[in-house]
């Protein structure tokens, strides 16, 4: 209420009738539970009465410790009431306050998030909503009639006190107790970030136990070490997810992207490497400067690999990034490894990661593994991702990071420690043939 407050001369028992009315033209017709937050001690009675005899619960806590109590009340919220459901915020303060916990919460557990702003951010908000309003143009909207409602609640944070009385609440918070209470608790004015604390190597749940695995590798950021074997990378992939419960088998791919790529049907069949001479030119007036450096690169020594068709990959797939010029290929490729031949830093894994997204079956369970030391480039099309979808994520990288992520992970490693990992015959998994694509 600090932040979008009741307009002068508003009609305080309709806001309940605006917000139903906004939720009810967008398909929703759901009970609607709304709890005003506030230093309830500067509000007026009139509209602490509209509030109360409309149904609309209402907070008090000190000005400072307002975006505290909120987030506090939405995480116990989210833990009474399963998905499906929805969470509306009314506040200005989404940005800055709620922006790194709440989008961490919501790619565990996805609910419908409505927004409602006095002032419109100035930089965009990594949550996914399924609706923004403006908090004045709400209020003016069409209302809905009103209906029955559940028994509101006056609660005072700062006293754990809590009644159903009007003239009893604001007795309570004129109060000498209620005021020393005040001075004695100390403020809290920092959201507690619960998901900071969230363990790592989460046990497969069911629901992901057999669930294709999609893996991509910057091996720029996280190459083979010296002396290590190539071979040895899928069964050490395959020991870290077996040992957290996963039992699909492990196929890896090589590519480039300095080809149009086609994509792969279900009909399509491998294609034997062959090899190609010296390609053609452009046209005689691209249209793009990128073809003419494609066709450029493609000219220099060592071009890279063109591939123009893909076999039928297995149920967890493994895609490497590098300059291809130095990588024992052939160990790789005779593990199942698919290779995408790129300029060093310049690698498009968020455009392969919305490929392999659009040909994933809606909400079907998943399972993302980035191995990159960069991932904090990806991290906002992936936190979209994650918050969208049935994905589980899990990244490796060669130093751990400086900061805590946006992402929610089920499992991190370190690189090293990672292939460096015990391999057993039990802990490897199956195997799947792929062919690579050479041109």
């Amino acid at each position: 209420m600090k932040d979008c407050p009741i307009p002068e001369h508003y009609d305080a028992s309709l806001i309940r009738q605006s917000l139903e009315g906004a939720f009810m033209e967008r398909g929703y017709s759901g009970p609607v539970s709304i709890t005003a937050y506030g230093d309830q001690t500067k509000t007026p009675g009139y509209i602490l009465q509209g509030l109360f005899y409309t149904g609309v619960s209402v907070a008090h806590t000190r000005s400072e410790s307002i975006k505290y109590v909120m987030h506090r009340d939405m995480v116990e919220w989210r833990g009474q009431n399963p998905p499906p459901a929805t969470m509306m915020i009314i506040s200005d303060e989404v940005q800055g306050v709620f922006d790194w916990d709440l989008p961490r919460l919501q790619q565990r557990t996805l609910y419908y998030l409505f927004l409602a702003y006095s002032v419109e951010p100035n930089v965009c908000i990594i949550l996914s909503t399924s609706e923004k309003w403006c908090w004045k143009r709400l209020l003016y909207s069409k209302t809905s009639g009103l209906h029955a409602v559940q028994c509101a609640k006056l609660y005072c944070n700062s006293c754990n006190f809590d009644c159903q009385n009007l003239n009893k609440f604001n007795k309570h918070l004129s109060s000498y107790k209620h005021l020393r209470q005040e001075d004695v608790n100390l403020t809290c004015d920092e959201v507690l970030c619960v998901t900071e604390n969230w363990g790592m190597n989460y046990k497969a749940t069911p629901e992901y136990a057999t669930a294709k695995i999609q893996v991509w590798w910057d091996m720029i950021s996280c190459p083979i070490p010296h002396g290590y074997d190539a071979r040895r990378v899928r069964p050490s992939l395959e020991a870290a997810f077996k040992e957290l419960g996963y039992s699909g088998p492990l196929c890896l791919k090589r590519r480039s992207p300095f080809a149009p790529r086609r994509k792969a049907h279900s009909g399509d069949r491998p294609i034997a490497m062959e090899p190609r001479g010296e390609p053609s030119s452009p046209r005689r007036s691209p249209r793009c400067a990128l073809a003419i450096r494609r066709w450029r690169q493609r000219r220099c020594k060592g071009a890279p690999w063109r591939p123009y068709a893909q076999g039928t990959a297995g149920p967890v797939s493994i895609t490497a990034y590098a300059d291809h010029n130095h990588t024992p290929l052939q160990a790789l490729s005779s593990t199942g490894v698919d290779a995408v031949h790129i300029v060093p830093y310049f690698t498009d894994v968020c455009s392969d990661v919305q490929t392999w997204h659009d040909k994933n079956p809606p909400q079907a369970a998943a399972i993302m593994m980035i191995i990159s030391n960069d991932v904090d480039l990806y991290e906002h099309s992936l936190v979209e991702l994650l918050q969208e979808n049935n994905y589980n994520l899990s990244v490796a990288y060669s130093f751990r990071p400086t900061k805590m992520s946006f992402l929610l992970t089920s499992a991190e490693w370190l690189w090293d420690r990672l292939l460096a990992g015990p391999l057993t015959s039990t802990s490897v998994l199956t195997i799947t043939t792929n062919h690579a694509v050479c041109l």
